[in-house]
């Protein structure tokens, strides 16, 4: 659904082809969504350094695509994976751990900078 979303289902040109246009409707209408999203968050300089494959700027595209998507689902958190492995790890365990507790919230975004 995520990988998709930005050029299928949020896309409105009318050039776009059939197919596309299809996917997206399907995807928007037909596919669940999922229940909790954690996007594991880090600049695009540490992404690339990690997987450097294609452009800094095409990674930091895709990334503000990522961090849109909050818009569309009911549960999203934000983990910075630029700290250290084991704290990251302790912050996704914590937030999966509380997530039924944490529903009441429609949203909330953990380690974004806005908490």
């Amino acid at each position: 659904y995520f990988d998709y979303y930005e050029h299928d289902v949020a896309n409105d040109d009318p050039r776009r082809p059939f197919h596309s246009r299809m996917h997206g409707f399907m995807l928007d209408r037909l596919y669940p969504k999922p229940d909790f999203v954690i996007f594991l968050d880090a600049p695009a300089e540490v992404l690339f350094a990690r997987k450097p494959e294609g452009t800094l700027e095409a990674r930091e595209r895709r990334r503000q695509e990522y961090v849109r998507l909050q818009q569309v689902v009911n549960s999203y958190a934000v983990v910075d994976v630029s700290q250290p492995e084991e704290e990251t790890l302790q912050e996704i365990s914590g937030l999966i751990m509380n997530f039924p507790y944490n529903k009441i919230d429609k949203q909330y975004k953990v380690g974004s900078p806005s908490s």
